[in-house]
């Protein structure tokens, strides 16, 4: 039987149950790249973070953020926005999701 031959209710099922196994698929890729991900992550006090500012696109590694203070609160920022608000944490060993 051919798509439009079905009535609707039952032609509504088929695209439904359709997308729901496409999501289901998509999930495990989604979650096979994020298991490589921490099985690359290295746990050594001698690696350092890769971040980028999203606000002026600097990117350098976590020890060269500068320490800023606001109020009682003392934070690693951007050393040319000298701010934490845009900061992002960069893929460790270039390990990226594909979607």
């Amino acid at each position: 039987m051919e798509l439009r031959d079905m009535p609707y209710s039952e032609t509504k099922d088929n695209i439904v149950g359709f997308a729901l196994q496409l999501v289901e698929n998509e999930a495990y890729y989604v979650a096979e790249a994020v298991a490589e991900a921490i099985l690359h992550y290295k746990d050594d006090e001698n690696d350092t973070q890769s971040v980028q500012c999203n606000m002026c696109m600097w990117r350098g590694d976590e020890e060269e953020l500068t320490l800023e203070k606001e109020e009682d609160e003392t934070f690693k920022a951007c050393p040319n926005c000298k701010t934490d608000a845009y900061l992002m944490d960069l893929p460790v060993g270039g390990v990226q999701c594909k979607a």
